[in-house]
Protein backbone atom coordinates (compact mmCIF):
# COMPACT_ATOMS: atom_id res chain seq x y z
CA UNK A 1 0.00 0.00 0.00
CA UNK A 2 2.93 2.70 0.25
CA UNK A 3 3.84 2.18 -2.84
CA UNK A 4 0.20 2.64 -4.16
CA UNK A 5 -0.39 5.84 -1.59
CA UNK A 6 2.97 7.51 -3.12
CA UNK A 7 1.86 6.81 -6.56
CA UNK A 8 -1.31 8.17 -6.33
CA UNK A 9 0.52 11.10 -4.59
CA UNK A 10 1.97 11.63 -8.35
CA UNK A 11 -0.98 11.19 -10.15
CA UNK A 12 -1.01 8.08 -11.02
CA UNK A 13 -3.87 6.15 -11.00
CA UNK A 14 -3.39 2.49 -9.37
CA UNK A 15 -6.12 -0.56 -8.86
CA UNK A 16 -4.84 -2.63 -6.03
CA UNK A 17 -6.12 -6.11 -5.56
CA UNK A 18 -5.61 -7.80 -2.28
CA UNK A 19 -6.83 -11.40 -1.88
CA UNK A 20 -7.32 -9.99 1.99
CA UNK A 21 -10.35 -7.79 1.55
CA UNK A 22 -11.60 -6.31 5.36
CA UNK A 23 -15.10 -7.90 4.87
CA UNK A 24 -15.45 -11.51 4.18
CA UNK A 25 -18.50 -14.15 3.66
CA UNK A 26 -18.19 -16.83 6.05
CA UNK A 27 -17.59 -19.07 3.20
CA UNK A 28 -14.68 -16.98 1.62
CA UNK A 29 -12.42 -17.05 5.07
CA UNK A 30 -13.11 -20.29 5.28
CA UNK A 31 -11.27 -21.01 1.97
CA UNK A 32 -9.46 -18.28 2.68
CA UNK A 33 -8.06 -19.90 5.55
CA UNK A 34 -7.67 -23.02 3.90
CA UNK A 35 -5.72 -21.76 1.64
CA UNK A 36 -2.77 -20.34 4.09
CA UNK A 37 -3.31 -23.31 5.75
CA UNK A 38 -2.25 -25.55 2.41
CA UNK A 39 0.75 -23.27 1.53
CA UNK A 40 2.34 -23.16 5.09
CA UNK A 41 1.49 -27.23 6.26
CA UNK A 42 4.46 -28.38 4.26
CA UNK A 43 6.44 -26.20 6.85
CA UNK A 44 3.96 -26.67 9.99
CA UNK A 45 4.99 -29.61 11.09
CA UNK A 46 9.03 -29.73 9.94
CA UNK A 47 10.04 -25.64 9.84
CA UNK A 48 12.08 -25.19 12.90
CA UNK A 49 12.06 -21.86 15.28
CA UNK A 50 8.28 -21.26 14.22
CA UNK A 51 9.59 -20.32 11.03
CA UNK A 52 7.57 -19.33 8.36
CA UNK A 53 7.68 -22.14 5.32
CA UNK A 54 5.40 -21.78 2.09
CA UNK A 55 5.03 -24.31 -0.53
CA UNK A 56 4.03 -21.72 -3.26
CA UNK A 57 0.33 -23.45 -3.37
CA UNK A 58 -2.81 -23.71 -3.62
CA UNK A 59 -3.35 -22.05 -7.49
CA UNK A 60 -5.50 -19.34 -7.32
CA UNK A 61 -7.13 -18.94 -10.95
CA UNK A 62 -9.67 -16.29 -10.20
CA UNK A 63 -6.72 -13.97 -9.51
CA UNK A 64 -4.96 -14.85 -12.80
CA UNK A 65 -7.98 -14.59 -14.41
CA UNK A 66 -8.42 -10.84 -13.25
CA UNK A 67 -5.33 -10.01 -14.14
CA UNK A 68 -5.13 -11.49 -17.60
CA UNK A 69 -8.66 -10.07 -18.21
CA UNK A 70 -7.87 -6.50 -17.02
CA UNK A 71 -7.01 -3.52 -19.29
CA UNK A 72 -3.51 -3.43 -17.27
CA UNK A 73 -0.39 -2.56 -19.08
CA UNK A 74 1.81 -4.56 -16.34
CA UNK A 75 1.04 -6.38 -13.15
CA UNK A 76 3.19 -5.87 -10.07
CA UNK A 77 3.53 -8.07 -7.52
CA UNK A 78 4.38 -7.68 -3.80
CA UNK A 79 4.14 -10.67 -1.03
CA UNK A 80 2.19 -13.14 -3.06
CA UNK A 81 2.20 -15.88 0.05
CA UNK A 82 -0.08 -17.61 2.33
CA UNK A 83 -2.83 -18.52 -0.75
CA UNK A 84 -2.24 -15.59 -2.98
CA UNK A 85 -0.89 -16.91 -5.87
CA UNK A 86 1.01 -20.32 -6.59
CA UNK A 87 4.31 -20.83 -7.81
CA UNK A 88 2.38 -22.13 -10.91
CA UNK A 89 0.07 -18.91 -10.76
CA UNK A 90 3.10 -16.47 -11.78
CA UNK A 91 3.79 -18.46 -15.51
CA UNK A 92 -0.29 -17.90 -16.29
CA UNK A 93 -0.04 -14.45 -16.17
CA UNK A 94 0.43 -13.44 -19.86
CA UNK A 95 1.63 -9.27 -18.77
CA UNK A 96 4.92 -7.88 -17.83
CA UNK A 97 5.36 -8.35 -14.56
CA UNK A 98 7.49 -6.37 -11.83
CA UNK A 99 8.00 -8.31 -8.67
CA UNK A 100 9.19 -6.72 -5.57
CA UNK A 101 10.99 -9.34 -2.94
CA UNK A 102 10.40 -7.84 0.37
CA UNK A 103 11.91 -10.88 1.95
CA UNK A 104 13.39 -13.89 0.56
CA UNK A 105 10.75 -16.42 -0.65
CA UNK A 106 11.17 -15.24 -4.09
CA UNK A 107 14.82 -17.11 -4.55
CA UNK A 108 14.44 -19.36 -2.13
CA UNK A 109 13.17 -23.18 -1.52
CA UNK A 110 10.27 -21.92 0.91
CA UNK A 111 11.96 -19.82 3.80
CA UNK A 112 11.22 -15.88 4.26
CA UNK A 113 13.97 -15.37 6.02
CA UNK A 114 17.30 -17.67 5.60
CA UNK A 115 19.29 -16.70 8.35
CA UNK A 116 22.93 -17.72 7.67
CA UNK A 117 22.26 -20.22 4.88
CA UNK A 118 23.73 -19.92 1.62
CA UNK A 119 22.27 -22.75 0.07
CA UNK A 120 20.07 -20.98 -2.26
CA UNK A 121 23.08 -20.68 -4.45
CA UNK A 122 22.81 -24.02 -5.15
CA UNK A 123 19.57 -25.39 -5.41
CA UNK A 124 18.64 -25.81 -1.61
CA UNK A 125 18.15 -29.06 -0.38
CA UNK A 126 19.35 -29.68 2.97
CA UNK A 127 17.37 -27.17 4.43
CA UNK A 128 18.61 -25.92 8.08
CA UNK A 129 14.86 -24.57 8.07
CA UNK A 130 13.10 -28.10 7.77
CA UNK A 131 15.64 -29.90 9.62
CA UNK A 132 16.68 -31.40 6.70
CA UNK A 133 20.08 -33.54 5.53
CA UNK A 134 18.62 -34.74 2.21
CA UNK A 135 19.54 -33.07 -0.75
CA UNK A 136 16.10 -33.62 -2.48
CA UNK A 137 14.03 -32.62 0.06
CA UNK A 138 11.18 -30.09 0.13
CA UNK A 139 13.03 -27.13 -0.05
CA UNK A 140 14.71 -28.60 -3.36
CA UNK A 141 11.20 -29.20 -4.72
CA UNK A 142 9.92 -25.94 -4.42
CA UNK A 143 13.24 -24.54 -6.36
CA UNK A 144 12.60 -27.16 -9.34
CA UNK A 145 9.04 -25.89 -9.56
CA UNK A 146 10.01 -22.20 -9.50
CA UNK A 147 12.55 -22.76 -12.37
CA UNK A 148 10.28 -24.40 -14.30
CA UNK A 149 7.45 -22.05 -14.22
CA UNK A 150 9.88 -19.00 -13.92
CA UNK A 151 11.44 -19.87 -17.29
CA UNK A 152 8.38 -19.35 -18.81
CA UNK A 153 8.23 -15.73 -17.92
CA UNK A 154 9.05 -13.58 -20.90
CA UNK A 155 8.67 -10.01 -19.37
CA UNK A 156 9.90 -9.83 -15.99
CA UNK A 157 11.59 -7.55 -13.67
CA UNK A 158 12.40 -8.54 -10.25
CA UNK A 159 12.81 -5.52 -7.97
CA UNK A 160 14.99 -5.81 -4.34
CA UNK A 161 14.06 -2.86 -1.60
CA UNK A 162 17.36 -2.93 -0.51
CA UNK A 163 20.72 -3.34 -2.16
CA UNK A 164 21.34 -6.24 -0.06
CA UNK A 165 18.50 -8.78 -1.06
CA UNK A 166 19.02 -7.45 -5.05
CA UNK A 167 22.41 -8.81 -4.85
CA UNK A 168 21.46 -12.48 -2.84
CA UNK A 169 18.56 -12.57 -5.29
CA UNK A 170 21.42 -11.98 -8.37
CA UNK A 171 23.84 -14.73 -6.79
CA UNK A 172 20.78 -17.10 -6.23
CA UNK A 173 20.44 -19.92 -8.28
CA UNK A 174 16.89 -19.03 -9.24
CA UNK A 175 17.67 -15.45 -10.35
CA UNK A 176 21.28 -15.43 -11.52
CA UNK A 177 20.20 -15.13 -14.87
CA UNK A 178 17.29 -12.90 -14.43
CA UNK A 179 16.70 -8.99 -14.62
CA UNK A 180 17.31 -7.71 -11.07
CA UNK A 181 16.85 -4.26 -9.93
CA UNK A 182 16.81 -2.02 -6.49
CA UNK A 183 14.49 -0.05 -5.95
CA UNK A 184 13.76 0.97 -2.13
CA UNK A 185 10.43 1.07 -0.04
CA UNK A 186 8.82 4.62 -0.27
CA UNK A 187 7.88 6.62 2.52
CA UNK A 188 5.72 9.42 3.49
CA UNK A 189 7.76 11.95 5.03
CA UNK A 190 4.53 14.23 5.18
CA UNK A 191 3.26 11.70 7.90
CA UNK A 192 6.86 10.69 9.49
CA UNK A 193 8.17 13.90 10.53
CA UNK A 194 9.59 15.55 13.26
CA UNK A 195 6.95 16.92 16.36
CA UNK A 196 8.13 18.67 19.10
CA UNK A 197 10.05 15.63 22.27
CA UNK A 198 7.75 16.94 24.91
CA UNK A 199 4.51 17.18 23.14
CA UNK A 200 5.01 13.54 22.48
CA UNK A 201 5.82 12.44 25.48
CA UNK A 202 3.05 14.20 27.29
CA UNK A 203 0.84 12.68 24.84
CA UNK A 204 2.03 9.02 25.64
CA UNK A 205 2.25 10.00 29.52
CA UNK A 206 6.24 9.12 29.40
CA UNK A 207 8.11 11.06 31.37
CA UNK A 208 10.07 14.34 29.99
CA UNK A 209 13.66 14.02 31.79
CA UNK A 210 14.30 10.33 31.00
CA UNK A 211 16.67 9.01 28.11
CA UNK A 212 14.42 6.67 26.19
CA UNK A 213 15.20 3.80 24.18
CA UNK A 214 12.98 2.64 21.83
CA UNK A 215 12.23 -0.92 20.88
CA UNK A 216 9.28 -2.33 18.47
CA UNK A 217 8.28 -3.96 15.44
CA UNK A 218 5.27 -6.49 14.39
CA UNK A 219 5.50 -9.14 16.62
CA UNK A 220 8.59 -7.52 18.49
CA UNK A 221 8.92 -9.91 21.35
CA UNK A 222 7.99 -12.96 19.73
CA UNK A 223 9.49 -12.88 16.24
CA UNK A 224 13.22 -14.33 17.44
CA UNK A 225 14.64 -12.18 13.51
CA UNK A 226 13.83 -8.90 15.18
CA UNK A 227 16.47 -9.50 17.80
CA UNK A 228 14.55 -8.75 21.50
CA UNK A 229 16.70 -11.57 23.02
CA UNK A 230 19.85 -9.73 21.71
CA UNK A 231 18.43 -6.19 23.01
CA UNK A 232 18.24 -7.69 26.42
CA UNK A 233 21.34 -9.02 26.33
CA UNK A 234 22.93 -5.53 25.14
CA UNK A 235 21.26 -4.31 27.80
CA UNK A 236 23.44 -6.53 30.17
CA UNK A 237 26.49 -4.26 29.30
CA UNK A 238 24.53 -1.06 30.02
CA UNK A 239 25.54 -0.03 33.78
CA UNK A 240 21.53 0.82 35.28
CA UNK A 241 21.09 4.13 35.28
CA UNK A 242 18.00 5.59 36.88
CA UNK A 243 18.26 8.57 33.91
CA UNK A 244 17.60 5.64 31.08
CA UNK A 245 14.30 4.07 30.34
CA UNK A 246 12.47 1.64 27.41
CA UNK A 247 9.78 1.94 25.33
CA UNK A 248 8.75 -1.33 23.50
CA UNK A 249 5.38 -1.52 21.07
CA UNK A 250 4.37 -4.07 18.73
CA UNK A 251 1.80 -7.35 19.08
CA UNK A 252 4.11 -10.04 20.57
CA UNK A 253 4.08 -10.99 24.20
CA UNK A 254 3.83 -7.69 26.82
CA UNK A 255 6.16 -8.72 29.57
CA UNK A 256 5.05 -7.24 33.17
CA UNK A 257 7.87 -6.29 34.52
CA UNK A 258 10.84 -3.92 33.64
CA UNK A 259 13.47 -5.58 31.32
CA UNK A 260 16.96 -5.80 33.45
CA UNK A 261 15.91 -3.23 36.08
CA UNK A 262 15.05 -0.45 33.47
CA UNK A 263 11.82 0.65 33.74
CA UNK A 264 9.83 -0.43 30.88
CA UNK A 265 7.19 1.08 28.60
CA UNK A 266 5.00 -1.31 27.10
CA UNK A 267 2.59 0.12 24.25
CA UNK A 268 1.35 -3.03 22.58
CA UNK A 269 0.05 -3.47 18.71
CA UNK A 270 0.36 0.35 17.42
CA UNK A 271 -2.82 0.69 15.08
CA UNK A 272 -2.96 4.45 14.04
CA UNK A 273 0.15 6.41 12.19
CA UNK A 274 -0.13 9.22 14.32
CA UNK A 275 0.60 7.04 17.75
CA UNK A 276 3.59 5.84 15.89
CA UNK A 277 5.06 8.84 14.86
CA UNK A 278 4.49 10.03 18.73
CA UNK A 279 6.52 7.15 19.59
CA UNK A 280 9.57 7.80 16.93
CA UNK A 281 9.04 11.46 18.44
CA UNK A 282 9.62 10.80 22.10
CA UNK A 283 12.46 8.56 21.91
CA UNK A 284 16.24 9.58 21.96
CA UNK A 285 17.38 6.47 19.69
CA UNK A 286 15.92 3.73 18.24
CA UNK A 287 17.04 0.10 18.25
CA UNK A 288 16.71 -2.56 15.40
CA UNK A 289 18.69 -5.33 16.48
CA UNK A 290 16.99 -7.13 13.75
CA UNK A 291 19.22 -10.38 12.61
CA UNK A 292 17.65 -10.27 9.14
CA UNK A 293 15.70 -6.77 7.62
CA UNK A 294 14.74 -6.42 3.66
CA UNK A 295 15.16 -3.25 4.41
CA UNK A 296 14.05 -1.75 7.69
CA UNK A 297 10.69 -0.31 7.77
CA UNK A 298 11.01 0.73 11.49
CA UNK A 299 14.56 1.94 11.16
CA UNK A 300 13.67 4.41 8.25
CA UNK A 301 10.12 5.60 9.83
CA UNK A 302 12.09 6.43 12.92
CA UNK A 303 15.15 8.28 10.90
CA UNK A 304 12.13 10.36 9.14
CA UNK A 305 11.36 11.60 12.57
CA UNK A 306 14.91 12.64 12.97
CA UNK A 307 15.33 9.98 15.58
CA UNK A 308 18.69 8.36 15.84
CA UNK A 309 19.05 4.58 14.65
CA UNK A 310 21.08 1.69 16.57
CA UNK A 311 21.07 -1.49 13.66
CA UNK A 312 23.43 -4.12 13.14
CA UNK A 313 25.46 -3.79 10.40
CA UNK A 314 24.38 -5.98 7.99
CA UNK A 315 21.60 -6.71 5.80
CA UNK A 316 18.95 -4.04 4.60
CA UNK A 317 19.49 -1.99 7.22
CA UNK A 318 22.94 -0.56 5.65
CA UNK A 319 21.10 1.43 2.88
CA UNK A 320 19.55 3.42 5.71
CA UNK A 321 21.90 4.08 8.58
CA UNK A 322 25.44 5.30 7.98
CA UNK A 323 27.42 4.90 10.96
CA UNK A 324 27.99 7.63 13.38
CA UNK A 325 26.07 10.06 11.26
CA UNK A 326 22.63 9.55 11.72
CA UNK A 327 23.24 6.20 13.65
CA UNK A 328 25.64 3.42 14.70
CA UNK A 329 26.11 0.21 12.86
CA UNK A 330 27.22 -2.17 15.58
CA UNK A 331 29.32 -5.71 14.84
CA UNK A 332 26.86 -7.97 13.53
CA UNK A 333 24.95 -9.82 16.35
CA UNK A 334 26.95 -8.55 19.35
CA UNK A 335 25.30 -7.51 22.02
CA UNK A 336 28.27 -5.81 23.53
CA UNK A 337 28.97 -3.67 20.49
CA UNK A 338 24.98 -3.02 20.04
CA UNK A 339 24.96 -1.64 23.86
CA UNK A 340 28.35 0.51 23.19
CA UNK A 341 25.97 1.99 20.02
CA UNK A 342 23.23 3.18 22.20
CA UNK A 343 25.36 4.30 24.71
CA UNK A 344 26.87 6.31 22.12
CA UNK A 345 24.17 7.88 20.72
CA UNK A 346 22.60 9.02 24.21
CA UNK A 347 25.74 10.62 24.87
CA UNK A 348 26.43 12.23 22.12
CA UNK A 349 27.48 15.91 22.26
CA UNK A 350 26.25 15.90 18.15
CA UNK A 351 22.95 14.28 19.22
CA UNK A 352 21.50 17.23 17.49
CA UNK A 353 23.29 16.95 14.68
CA UNK A 354 22.41 13.03 14.15
CA UNK A 355 18.96 13.94 14.49
CA UNK A 356 19.36 16.17 12.03
CA UNK A 357 21.06 13.65 9.41
CA UNK A 358 18.29 11.13 10.42
CA UNK A 359 16.04 13.09 8.88
CA UNK A 360 18.03 14.36 6.07
CA UNK A 361 19.18 11.06 4.38
CA UNK A 362 15.23 9.34 4.49
CA UNK A 363 14.09 13.13 2.37
CA UNK A 364 17.36 12.46 0.11
CA UNK A 365 17.08 8.70 -0.52
CA UNK A 366 13.55 7.07 0.38
CA UNK A 367 11.00 10.01 0.25
CA UNK A 368 7.43 9.18 -1.54
CA UNK A 369 7.53 11.33 -4.36
CA UNK A 370 11.49 10.32 -5.45
CA UNK A 371 10.53 6.25 -5.47
CA UNK A 372 7.73 6.54 -6.93
CA UNK A 373 9.33 8.73 -9.73
CA UNK A 374 11.49 5.44 -10.27
CA UNK A 375 8.85 3.43 -10.25
CA UNK A 376 7.31 5.15 -12.86
CA UNK A 377 10.45 5.44 -15.01
CA UNK A 378 10.68 1.51 -14.96
CA UNK A 379 7.22 0.79 -15.53
CA UNK A 380 7.54 3.12 -18.54
CA UNK A 381 10.34 1.55 -19.90
CA UNK A 382 9.12 -1.79 -19.87
CA UNK A 383 5.79 -0.73 -21.52
CA UNK A 384 7.67 1.37 -24.07
CA UNK A 385 9.73 -2.12 -24.99
CA UNK A 386 6.37 -4.18 -25.31
CA UNK A 387 4.90 -1.79 -27.84
CA UNK A 388 8.45 -1.81 -29.69
CA UNK A 389 8.18 -5.36 -29.70
CA UNK A 390 4.68 -5.25 -30.88
CA UNK A 391 5.71 -2.64 -33.63
CA UNK A 392 8.46 -5.15 -34.99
Amino acid sequence: MRLADSLERTGIDVEYKSIYPKKLKTLKKINLLYRVFFDRLPGLFSAKKRVMFSSGKPNNTNIVKYINDSEADLVHLHWINAGGLSIEDISNIAKPIVWTMHDNWVFTGGCHVMWDCERYKLSCGKCPILNSDRLNDLSRKVVQRKKIHYSKLSNVTFVGVSNWIAECARSSDLLKNQNVAHLPNPLNTELFRPTNKRLARDLLDLPADKKLILFGASSATKDINKGYSILKKALDHIPQDTQIELVVFGNGQKETNDILGFKTHYFGHISDDETLVSLYCSADVMVVPSIQESFGQTAAEAMACATPVVAFGATGLLDIVDHKKNGYLAKAYDSKSLAEGILWVLNSIHHEQLCTNARSKILDSFESRIVAKKYIDLYSSIIESVKHKVQN
